[in-house]
């Protein structure tokens, strides 16, 4: 293990995945306390809660063994870590002591995520930031909520609009208009950020047609004047929306997320206190340390810039920065990352600490202590190719070629073609360990059906990352029956009621279905009578509880009709009732409401991850600082969908993707660098997953 730079330093660690980052970072901060800077003093910014969790622990555990002393551990430590050559009596004692000074003073440590330093702040400085004092902090379920009742206002109203619907029909269909609305939700602080840079839309269509105006043949300036008049028709509605929500937000006191960002970067940058703020607060922090630095967004980097501002403006500042984390591993582009940054920060502190005369360390982490020889060896040969390089930003930091801490190990990495998910599961049977973990990109239909498979053969399998609880099969079945109830011909609903596992003990298959679905006149519902006559009744008996206006009641008379195989179905129908419970609280009883706001949301849980003789299943997104002895990697595909791109947010513009028949070469360019840079993510993806295993990769690849 490298040792920690010294605290009087700023240091920059790019480390490779198993390299030991966060001992490293545990070890930073002890050796901070050690050299008399107080925990008050040293802001901590990590990625997650559970990272911050893990810090605080690990933190007070190594304080715990310096106090215990035991074995001379406390010399040892002083000694190969905090870099001490001579050691006295009173080091020794300066050491010990640091347990209890630290535990004393926890509740003033500022270990936390951004958002949460960011949010004392402006609990401290409401008037300042221009909010309501007392205000109250929304997740991602609620946040989405909000905006669905701005977005069901908005275009309530514009259905009165007969100008603005004439336009809207002229250069889109009623389907493309309703997928481009949806995308408002997941992509809101996006469209805030625009809005911000972009205030006045017919500013911001002068922007468009000079940056199109070369465009003189006849197609492309049609095309190009229709992607135009698309984009800002577009861009007129999505801003009503988001003003609507922002409405809300007032009027209810509540900060979203990204709210909490942007109201502390107000502070800090335009409020009337933003001197006396800055200097109030940036003027405590002697330290600050950044973990998964990849993963930061542009306005987190701003923030971080504006607190260690004066470090550097001020050659006789003694804050530090020590900022860690590996630009091959920043997989969060859909959140806000941007890996490019990550160096951008790096370059600008070289360049002002070169004018001021500090220094600034730079450590390479690339000794890998979890996997074997063999499983490094192919990760290097894997991102030995130029494209995978350019991934990786080789302008600034370099790929380094991974060095094996357990050179006497030995590994086996195996590539295995298979297509049938009941022999994909009989590989998975005779080739796990104790420890195993499945990584899958996403939650695809191969990723369902292995995991079914494995079942069938008496292997129970355990889900480590969150997942939308929509998404889970138990409550897919539920709502099915709610929407048969509104609308009993819904063939789609009732064929899924009928293959339900968790309401029939014999669930149709796709064999059993084909009479009821194949060449009929009727609707499924109606033959369904006919040939299953006992499932007919059940289907009948569980309906029989609709009522419009009894949201409660209605489902959790469904509930009770749920065969529950496993304490993971109880906690799925707990939180789904949950749910249930909070929306008519807050909203109302209208089922069908509940069910378009339910099924737009992305309310996360989890099943028990660490449950023993269970395979774990993780999407790669949520493996970040997972480990296991042997890892199957699933059906990756490297592949970026570009169909998926209908709209783009590059270069502080934004545009609607145009039909295929009418794009221009500009537009077209513009399309392929955003592919590129999904493209590009996607080999860091491919980095994370193969990085995760101890001794056995397997990589089960699809034909």
């Amino acid at each position: 293990m490298a040792k920690s730079a010294s605290p009087l330093s700023s240091c920059f660690v790019f480390a490779s995945a198993g390299s030991g980052k966060t001992k490293t970072l545990v070890d930073r901060y002890v050796k901070s306390l050690f050299f008399g800077i107080k925990s008050s003093e040293i802001l901590c910014i990590t990625f997650t809660n559970a990272a911050v969790f893990e810090m605080q622990s690990r933190i007070s555990k190594l304080l715990e063994n310096l106090y215990k002393n035991t074995n001379g551990f406390t010399e040892t430590y002083l000694k190969q870590t905090i870099g001490l050559t001579q050691i006295s009596d009173p080091d020794i004692k300066t050491a010990e002591s640091l347990f209890f000074n630290f535990q004393d003073t926890i509740h003033n440590s500022k270990i936390l995520t951004i958002h949460s330093f960011c949010q004392q702040l402006l609990t401290q400085f409401p008037f300042e930031a221009g909010i309501c004092p007392n205000f109250e902090i929304i997740d991602k379920s609620d946040s989405l909520e909000l905006i669905e009742c701005g977005r069901k206002k908005i275009l309530t109203s514009l259905a009165n609009d007969e100008i603005l619907l004439r336009d809207l029909t002229e250069v889109m269909s009623i389907y493309q208009f309703e997928d481009l609305v949806n995308l408002i939700q997941p992509q809101c602080s996006s469209f805030e950020r625009f809005f911000d840079l972009h205030a006045d839309l017919d500013e911001y269509r002068c922007i468009l047609e000079t940056r199109f105006s070369q465009f003189s043949q006849s197609k492309a300036v049609k095309s190009k004047e229709k992607f135009i008049r698309k984009t800002c028709l577009f861009l007129r509605i999505a801003k009503m929306i988001i003003n609507e929500y922002k409405n809300i937000k007032v009027s209810k006191n509540v900060l979203d997320f990204a709210d909490v960002l942007t109201k502390t970067e107000y502070l800090f940058t335009k409020s009337y206190a933003k001197d006396f703020v800055m200097s109030k607060i940036c003027s405590k922090i002697k330290s600050i340390m950044i973990d998964e630095a990849q993963d930061l967004s542009d306005i987190q980097w701003r923030l971080i810039s504006l607190f260690a501002s004066d470090m550097f403006s001020d050659p006789h500042n003694d804050k530090t920065i020590f900022v860690v984390g590996d630009i091959k591993q920043s997989i969060y582009r859909f959140q806000g990352a941007n890996y490019k940054l990550f160096s951008e920060f790096y370059q600008n502190c070289k360049d002002a600490f070169a004018k001021l005369g500090k220094q600034l360390q730079t450590v390479y982490l690339n000794t890998n202590y979890r996997s074997t020889p063999e499983i490094l060896n192919y990760v290097d040969k894997v991102f030995d190719e130029s494209l995978a390089k350019e991934a990786f930003d080789e302008e600034i930091i370099s790929y380094k070629q991974h060095v094996p801490y357990r050179t006497e190990a030995r590994g086996i990495v195996e590539i295995v073609q298979e297509d049938q998910p009941e022999r994909m599961a009989k590989f998975v049977k005779d080739h796990m360990t104790n420890d195993t973990l499945i990584l899958t990109r996403s939650r695809n239909t191969i990723a369902e059906q292995l995991v079914d498979e494995l079942t069938k053969i008496g292997i129970e399998v355990a889900t480590s990352d969150n997942k939308p609880l929509k998404e889970y099969r138990l409550i897919k079945d539920i709502l099915a029956v709610a929407d048969i109830c509104i609308d009993n011909n819904n063939d789609y609903a009732v064929v899924t009621f009928l293959k339900s596992k968790y309401v029939f003990e014999n669930p149709l298959t796709n064999k059993g279905l084909l009479p009821l679905c194949y060449n009929r006149t009727t609707s499924v519902f109606q033959n369904l009578r006919r040939l299953y006559p006992e499932k007919y009744v059940i289907l009948r008996e569980i309906t029989g509880y609709y009522c419009e206006n009894n949201l409660v009641e209605f489902f959790y008379d469904i509930t009770t009709f749920i065969r529950c195989t496993s304490q993971k179905d109880k906690n799925m129908i707990c939180s789904f009732l949950s749910e249930v419970k909070r929306f008519s609280n807050k909203f109302s009883d209208d089922i069908s409401e509940f069910l378009k706001t339910f099924k737009k949301q992305n309310k996360q849980v989890s099943d028990n991850w660490f449950t023993s003789n269970k395979i774990r299943l993780s999407t790669i997104h949520g493996s970040k600082g997972l480990e296991a002895e042997t890892v199957f990697l699933i059906d990756f595909k490297e592949e970026a969908n570009k169909k998926k791109l209908t709209t783009v947010f590059i270069d502080d513009m934004f545009l609607v993707k145009h039909s295929q028949k009418e794009q221009f070469e500009e537009i077209k360019n513009i399309i392929e660098k955003e592919y590129i840079e999904e493209k590009k993510e996607l080999i860091r993806l491919k980095y994370v997953a193969l990085t995760r295993p101890k001794n056995y990769l397997y990589i089960l690849k699809t034909f």
